[in-house]
């Protein structure tokens, strides 16, 4: 009875693998695409203000992402706080 327990527990804990999400991903030439992107809209992002340029440039990095990466399904373990995916050798997370 004590085992049966123990492998509830256990199973409880740590899930069955994790779920399904969709994360973004960038080979070596998508992140060049972006790198290029938002250094030519540094600039024109800029308004002037008192708003912070971090700011603006988190966002451009996010825009950038989105427009030239590519989206992949993925297993999410929450437990861990891990990705379960196979990269490619020129292939990256991409983390904004």
């Amino acid at each position: 009875m004590k085992k049966i327990i123990l492998a509830i527990a256990v199973v409880g804990m740590f899930g069955c693998g994790g779920r399904e999400v969709n994360r973004q991903f960038c080979y070596c030439n998508e992140k060049d695409k972006a790198s290029e992107w938002i250094s030519q809209n540094i600039k024109p992002s800029n308004n002037m203000s008192d708003e912070e340029m971090e700011d603006v440039i988190r966002q451009l990095n996010r825009t950038a992402m989105n427009l030239f990466c590519h989206e992949k399904k993925a297993i999410w373990n929450s437990y861990s706080n891990t990705l379960k995916y196979e990269l490619d050798s020129c292939e990256t997370l991409a983390r904004y």
